[in-house]
């Protein structure tokens, strides 16, 4: 039996999937050659493994200057020139948290959640200058759950593309890497794009889509890139962090207090009475 090739990469990326992943090509037996990261605790992580670290901010085309095999793009944020993926003899590959080509660019997860997908997944795809455009290499799909929010969907992401690492590193080492072509537009949901309203919650709107808005900006401890849903009370704006959708309809005109204590108040909206807690 042949043995597989050892593959030489570089990992950029900003957050801790890129370690595991990293720890994961290591643990096959290939050379990471370094990490390029501004992100102190992949620094850190790097060091302790004898890696060398570079920053994306310095002169990659001039700094990537032994031979390597890929790059591997990992929870980077940064939009590479072509200079500096064709630097990888083999080629970029980039981990996108989303379904492409329908859910491209940032925030997909809560993207998805807003939009009321009940389907997520993972993408694996080869870079090239136009953002998420790349052959698709592998992807993963799994289902939304019913009360999901960006935190919990977000780490199931995690999960998947780790998982779906492994078995993206058995491909690229049988040479099995040619992808499947994109062949419709990608739809690019930017950095900047946030909901409607600065994420008021409209009354006048059923349960659901209330509950919903709620769920895609829940984000738990880590950073709210979108923003958070409030009530609007004519002269202030109350924060909710959870909403709960009650089997009642009080049928009262939307918006009319059902009950309120310390910690929630219950709301009547289009369609069944709604409990906003985390005020």
């Amino acid at each position: 039996m042949t043995t597989p090739p050892v593959l030489r990469s570089y990992f950029i990326g900003e957050q801790s999937l890129l370690i595991q992943c990293a720890e994961l090509f290591l643990a096959k037996g290939h050379t990471v050659l370094g990490i390029i990261s501004d992100t102190q605790s992949l620094k850190t992580w790097a060091q302790g493994r004898g890696l060398r670290v570079l920053s994306p901010k310095q002169d990659l085309t001039t700094v990537l200057d032994e031979p390597f095999d890929y790059l591997f793009s990992i929870t980077n944020f940064k939009i590479l020139s072509s200079n500096i993926l064709g630097k990888a003899s083999k080629g970029a590959i980039n981990y996108h948290d989303g379904l492409l080509p329908g859910y491209g660019g940032r925030n997909v997860t809560a993207w998805s959640l807003l939009n009321g997908e009940r389907e997520h997944g993972i993408t694996w795809h080869r870079m090239t200058e136009a953002v998420d455009e790349g052959n698709i290499l592998i992807q993963k799909r799994f289902s939304v759950a019913e009360n999901e929010t960006s935190l919990s969907l977000n780490a199931k992401c995690y999960e998947v593309a780790l998982a779906s690492f492994g078995e993206l590193l058995e491909t690229l080492a049988n040479g099995q890497v040619m992808g499947q072509v994109v062949n419709t537009p990608v739809t690019l949901y930017a950095k900047s794009k946030r909901p409607e309203a600065a994420c008021i919650l409209e009354l006048r709107h059923s349960a659901e889509q209330i509950h919903t808005l709620v769920r895609g900006l829940e984000f738990g401890p880590y950073t709210n890139p979108l923003g958070l849903p409030k009530l609007y009370l004519g002269d202030t704006t109350v924060i909710t962090t959870h909403a709960e959708i009650l089997d009642s309809s009080s049928r009262l005109e939307p918006g009319t207090v059902v009950a309120l204590n310390e910690d929630s108040i219950t709301l009547t909206t289009a369609t069944h009475d709604i409990k906003l807690g985390g005020l």
